[in-house]
């Protein structure tokens, strides 16, 4: 805790995150054990209720390139002076840690973050999410996902936790990518083990869909990678069984929220797709 003007800092932890539960919503206060994860929080004093919150993530590369970025993840302020002191701080320690730009994404429509963001030294680019929001009903009824599910597919809730690990490692070290960059890290508890699922070929795992469930019940794709050959029929053996498989065990209008993060997403996204489209959004930048 640092003191400053008339009010105090507060570090968000694994320890104190309840404290603001009132505040932060579930599926952001949940990553806060994460390691390149943090929170602060400015207080007027220590009792208080904070008048500005900050959630953000560091990330080694982000998607439009190789700089090291601190993306915002999520915004609560009631007081300019509080959010700005927040800024400041951010700034100077991203700063030290050789960290390119501050980042942050949200809704066209929300004026009031605009605002705030603006005047504090971010520059803004319109564009389209990355993010397509879809439910199960709707991915159960896309033709793709329907038939049977060929091949030695499993959950991940099967594998020894030595096995996933190892697999998984070998994915990452041959390029999959996807939306955690410290998934080698994670417990195997982080992700839906009933609906995560792998394909065996042999005694080597050769395919690996991972699912993250959040603590709203959000299903978040976060990994997904085949080798050859029939890498590509692989994974949609894969996504099938995550479909029918959500579509046995779960309510119909369960969120499903896919980002584009890549290529190779974008373009799967396009073919199931073709007609939905993410919210318009700007994108805040800060360069450092």
């Amino acid at each position: 805790m640092s003191d400053i003007k008339n009010g105090m800092i507060k570090k968000i932890t694994e320890d104190n995150v309840d404290e603001y539960e009132s505040i932060i919503p579930p599926d952001v206060a949940e990553n806060v054990w994460r390691e390149h994860h943090k929170g602060i929080a400015f207080h007027e004093d220590e009792d208080d209720e904070p008048q500005a919150i900050l959630m953000c993530a560091t990330t080694g590369a982000g998607w439009d390139g190789d700089d090291k970025e601190l993306i915002i993840e999520w915004i609560y302020s009631v007081d300019n002076s509080a959010f700005k002191a927040l800024i400041d701080l951010l700034v100077s320690e991203a700063t030290e840690e050789q960290v390119a730009r501050v980042r942050v994404e949200i809704k066209d429509t929300d004026l009031e973050k605009k605002e705030l963001l603006l005047k504090n030294g971010f520059t803004a680019t319109g564009r389209e999410s990355l993010l397509l929001e879809t439910t199960v009903d709707e991915l159960s009824q896309i033709k793709q996902f329907q038939g049977k599910i060929k091949g030695d597919i499993v959950s991940i809730d099967e594998l020894f936790t030595r096995e996933f690990r190892r697999a998984l490692t070998n994915f990452i070290f041959h390029g999959a990518s996807g939306l955690l960059e410290d998934a080698e890290y994670l417990p195997m508890s982080f992700y839906d083990l009933e609906l995560s699922c792998c394909f065996r070929t042999g005694e080597k795992i050769t395919a690996m869909f991972l699912v993250r469930r959040t603590a709203s019940g959000i299903l978040v794709p976060v990994l997904m990678y085949a080798f050859e050959p029939d890498g590509p029929v692989k994974l949609m053996m894969l996504l099938r069984y995550f479909v029918q498989t959500a579509e046995k065990t779960l309510p119909g209008d369960t969120k499903v929220m896919i980002c584009r993060y890549s290529e190779a997403v974008k373009a799967l996204s396009t073919k199931l797709f073709p007609d939905k489209k993410g919210d318009n959004v700007l994108v805040f930048n800060k360069e450092l």
